[in-house]
């Protein structure tokens, strides 16, 4: 595994080609090693966005997209919803919804940001963010390097290109963390949600991002532990904050499948290594992040 670069942001602004989504991923993991590569592509030949005011799709391969400004974190999603109440004129299409609209609704889902009550009614006055977002994507995420909406097994969607807000929100719907000692590794997942109900959210510390993650995997609760985190390369890092563990997590973004074969499985998958960083990192795997 190479060491760890930091990739440059790209340019600010929609790009002007359309993303490629990933057509498999395969994955060579070992106790030192840690390498993942994409075996190739599939040929987007349309490029189209909604972008201002909401037109139709130039290429069906391309969904419309209405998505106010500001839909991030756990209480603001986007999701895919036919011709909801409150979206006016805009029609079938990506929203913005919190989880609080998710109720039935008479005759389905409400969109408060589409409140027909309130005084921006008109779909060709609204202001919408960038996307550009495949048919049949399972889960889009807001893209803080190019800044625009696309679908998250796109060929070039990294975790490090997540807000923390949003990387908290897409490791809490699918999520994985992997441990190792000697010959043996296991793999959890993320947290566990019966019981008290494990977390895992965005919260910063001492002016550095962070997380505060309640694993919960005894089903007791248990306390909520900080974590600063950074961004590098590809990957979200994560350590304890208060410097009590000898290892640190790599997080990496993980679509193992394209769309195409109806998988909408992308997870947030977490890797215990020890920090021997001193003396020449060697993704030793480790049990005390």
């Amino acid at each position: 595994m190479p060491s760890y670069e930091t990739i440059p942001a790209a340019e600010d602004g929609l790009l002007t080609t359309a993303p490629e989504p990933k057509t498999s991923l395969k994955r060579v993991l070992g106790a030192a090693a840690l390498t993942s590569f994409v075996l190739g592509v599939v040929a987007a030949t349309a490029v189209s966005s909604a972008v201002g005011p909401a037109t139709a799709q130039l290429n069906t391969d391309f969904d419309a997209a209405y998505i106010m400004p500001g839909c991030n974190g756990l209480d603001n999603h986007v999701k895919y919803m036919s011709n909801p109440i409150g979206s006016g004129d805009a029609g079938d299409g990506w929203y913005c919804v919190n989880y609080k609209d998710e109720g039935d609704a008479p005759g389905g889902f409400f969109i408060s940001a589409f409140n027909q009550d309130s005084f921006d009614t008109a779909v060709d006055t609204r202001s919408y963010d960038p996307a550009w977002i495949h048919s049949g994507c399972g889960r889009p995420a807001w893209d803080s390097w190019n800044n625009y909406w696309h679908c998250l097994d796109d060929d070039d969607f990294k975790a490090s290109m997540l807000l923390p807000v949003d990387f908290a929100y897409q490791a809490s719907q699918e999520g994985s963390v992997t441990y190792g000692k000697g010959d043996d590794q296991w793999t959890n997942s993320l947290f566990n949600k019966d019981g008290n109900n494990g977390k895992f959210y965005s919260h910063a510390y001492k002016g550095q991002d962070g997380f505060l993650w309640q694993a919960n995997w005894d089903g007791q609760g248990g306390k909520h532990v900080q974590y600063s985190a950074a961004t590098e390369g590809d990957w979200y890092k994560l350590w304890k904050s208060d410097g009590s563990a000898t290892g640190f997590y790599l997080a990496e973004l993980v679509c193992p499948h394209s769309y195409y074969d109806k998988d909408e499985y992308c997870a947030i998958e977490f890797r215990c290594y020890y920090d021997d960083s001193a003396s020449g990192f060697t993704y030793t795997l480790h049990d005390d992040c």
